[in-house]
């Protein structure tokens, strides 16, 4: 039995471990935000620009997809990093758009440290919320210092802010998803919960901005989360909605078409060379900001186009032809989007946080089927990764796929040289490790059944 000096001597050291536990953290993520600080100083951010001059014209009714390059252009609408003639780099959503059109008219100086805010409280915020998914307090801070070194401190969450793109948003609303759908059982004994509509609108928001995790609505139906699928369809439609009495319903015809251009762009180097060269000279300083030159990070293109039909081109002539490539993908996709709620219909043990995440999982493989797929996506595995990391712990087989996600983010840290960086092998590494789980981690008796819904 212990004395009692021994007892506050072994309390000591506990509050000892966990300052430093803290400390740590916090130091890590005060450098990495001074370093991508000194990264928005340096650099101008060319994929939020495509979306603030989106925003501007489709505030001036002008069409952000295809308006015309001009020289003499006003500074509020040049982009001077634009790579064709025939269409502009807006290649996201009527419904995003109107999220920076509140900002649009400050200038863009301003708003691209409005928006690097903006993204680091994202991260943050959906630390906190997919920690509150997570009953056990060891495994809270597991799960911290896992996004805390591998997600703030990682080469992909420097990009993200450098480019100043928006994945971080959505991955804030998949949070915020989970936090209602999963929350209220994580503090009890039991593992069922309401299924509640409104659960839903942080999904339906996200599916406006990006269309994606409209393949997060079936999986959901089919586990039994009905309330939360119909909620997110109803916000989505709302959002649409609202978008086109905004700017018309041609404008989305505009987006669909400027995305179809796109892909074409992508794998048609012969296209892309003749469409660049019908651009006039554009100047590269715009808005007090000089453009055309980006922070040199790995920023992989990881797709099923990208990873399997171009070496299969390369080496085969049976292999199918690239223009028939952007059709191969979005049926693959759509296979895709039908086969999870096919096998998750025969696995309805799930608990709601697995339940959340084979929705969100869903989403992020129809993603590797679209032409682009940068490096900087991968913040979005972080959401995955908060529902699944307390229940891998679990059994063995729980261990195992534990040990390829974090193989998978470990490979392409910050903190590795230059040479050692392997971003290609990230993606299914994570995704092969969050796969798994669901596939084997059942079989080994490690999950709960859950109670009725």
């Amino acid at each position: 039995m212990l004395t009692r000096a021994q007892d506050q001597s072994v309390h000591t050291a506990s509050w000892r471990l966990r300052a430093a536990f803290w400390l740590a953290l916090a130091g890590v993520s005060f450098a990495s935000f001074l370093t991508t600080l000194g990264d928005v100083r340096e650099y101008p951010g060319t994929d939020l620009r495509a979306r603030v001059v989106g925003a501007r014209e489709m505030m001036r009714g002008l069409d952000p997809y295809f308006i015309a390059a001009r020289t003499d252009q006003t500074d509020a609408l040049q982009d001077p990093d634009r790579y064709a003639a025939v269409c502009t780099r807006c290649t996201y959503t009527p419904a995003l758009l109107c999220l920076y059109a509140p900002l649009a008219n400050l200038p863009y100086g301003v708003q691209r440290y409005i928006w690097f805010g903006a993204e680091w409280c994202a991260l943050a915020g959906s630390i906190l919320l997919l920690r509150g998914t997570i009953r056990d307090g060891l495994l809270k801070n597991v799960f911290t210092a896992v996004a805390v070194l591998f997600f703030a401190d990682g080469p992909f969450w420097r990009l993200h802010l450098e480019r100043g793109q928006y994945y971080v948003f959505i991955l804030l609303l998949f949070s915020l998803t989970a936090r209602f759908c999963v929350g209220k059982s994580a503090v009890q004994e039991e593992t069922s919960f309401a299924d509640r509509w409104w659960h839903g609108i942080p999904l339906g928001l996200a599916a406006a901005m990006r269309l994606t995790p409209l393949a997060a609505l079936l999986p959901l139906w089919v586990l039994g989360l009905r309330r939360t699928a119909v909620g997110a369809a109803i916000v989505a439609v709302l959002c649409f909605a609202g978008s086109i009495h905004l700017a018309g319903f041609g404008l989305w015809q505009s987006y669909f078409r400027a995305v179809s251009i796109q892909s074409q762009l992508r794998w048609n180097a012969g296209y892309l060379a003749s469409e660049k060269a019908k651009l006039p000279p554009l100047p590269a300083n715009v808005e007090g900001m000089t453009f055309k030159r980006v922070l040199d990070l790995p920023d992989v293109n990881v797709t099923f186009a990208a990873e399997v039909l171009q070496p299969l081109a390369a080496r085969f002539p049976w292999a199918p032809a690239r223009e028939h490539w952007p059709t191969l993908n979005q049926a693959c996709a759509v296979l895709i989007c039908l086969l999870f709620p096919f096998l998750l219909r025969f696995h309805q043990g799930l608990e709601p946080g697995e339940k959340l995440a084979a929705a969100v999982l869903c989403v992020l493989s129809a993603e590797f089927f679209l032409p682009i797929r940068v490096s900087y996506c991968d913040v979005m595995f972080l959401a995955p990764i908060g529902l699944l990391m307390p229940r891998m712990f679990r059994n063995s087989a729980g261990y195992v796929c534990f040990a390829v996600v974090l193989l998978g983010l470990a490979l392409s840290h910050s903190l590795l040289p230059a040479e050692s960086s392997l971003p290609i092998l990230r993606p299914p590494l994570i995704m092969g490790g969050l796969l798994a789980y669901l596939a084997i981690g059942f079989g080994a008796g490690g999950g709960k059944t859950t109670g009725e819904d």
